[in-house]
């Protein structure tokens, strides 16, 4: 007796998952994310009319989107608010164009980035230590680079609120190194990361592993959790952490990030500083 041949899944009847209203799939999707919602429109045909609804968008939407369009440098075009998600999934300046801002893409957790011009840096407006320059490849109008200091110091901010609650966050700096630059590896050079009665402090250097110019500052220091490596990113930047903390309900003030190195006061130069990152910690 021959055997009736298994229908491929997308001509199956879909069962109960079909009848249910299409509200009803919209309230069941919405407490996944939007990395599953895209996933399942493209194994189930019943989920693929939903995924295209605002209704089901709004949910992964800031509450806050209004407020943060209205911060926009430029106007945010979109047609629905699945097509806002996404494009905001790609960096928009913010806030005189001080700032970035974008949604991660599995989550649609807020990710921020604040430019060297928002950060405090010592010395910055000295043009002997420091200098603003111009770099095509930066989202912001100016950098700045370090020609020379003993004293290192920057810091930067960003108010708590604007932020995703109940998200954990990692805090990197965002530079260049110049072919000539030195001093950026000393043993006593640290980062902190400080939001409400939480600190962390941790060991960071800014030299790449085959540059041995500043070697004898590292003999014996092996990667901890306390020494991060330099990562190079996607758009040619150079990351490197400086901590990380837990956002709860935003309201705990501003988060401050810092990097310093005021102890052995050795000569430093040849750091380009594009901003301090604020993203969302992966697997959250």
């Amino acid at each position: 007796m021959p055997t009736e041949k298994k229908k491929p899944r997308s001509e199956r009847d879909d069962g109960a998952v079909a009848v249910l209203p299409p509200e009803c799939i919209a309230h069941v999707l919405s407490f996944t994310t939007p990395r599953d919602v895209c996933r399942a429109s493209l194994v189930d045909k019943t989920f693929l009319a939903t995924a295209e609804t605002d209704a089901l968008w709004e949910r992964f939407l800031p509450s806050d989107r209004v407020e943060i369009l209205s911060r926009a440098v430029d106007p945010v075009e979109y047609a629905s608010n699945k097509e806002l998600y996404f494009r905001l999934c790609n960096p928009i300046l913010v806030d005189q164009a001080k700032m970035s801002f974008q949604l991660e893409k599995a989550t649609g957790k807020k990710w921020y980035m604040i430019s060297a011009e928002k950060m405090q840096v010592t010395w910055g407006d000295t043009p002997q230590y420091w200098r603003w320059v111009s770099l095509k490849e930066s989202r912001f109008a100016q950098v700045v680079e370090l020609l020379a200091v003993c004293w290192l110091h920057i810091c930067g901010w960003i108010d708590s609120r604007l932020l995703s609650n109940n998200t954990a966050y990692v805090v990197y700096l965002v530079f260049k190194l110049t072919p000539d630059a030195f001093g950026l590896d000393s043993a006593s050079q640290l980062a902190s990361v400080k939001l409400g009665a939480y600190a962390s402090e941790m060991h960071v250097s800014l030299m790449l592993d085959d540059d041995d110019d500043e070697g004898d500052d590292n003999q014996g220091m092996e990667e901890t959790e306390n020494t991060k490596n330099i990562r190079l990113r996607e758009d040619g930047w150079l990351q490197v952490e400086l901590g990380e903390f837990y956002n709860n309900e935003g309201d705990e003030g501003e988060m401050e990030a810092t990097l310093w190195e005021t102890q052995e006061l050795h000569w430093k130069q040849g750091l380009i500083i594009h901003g301090l990152e604020i993203r969302p910690k992966k697997g959250e």
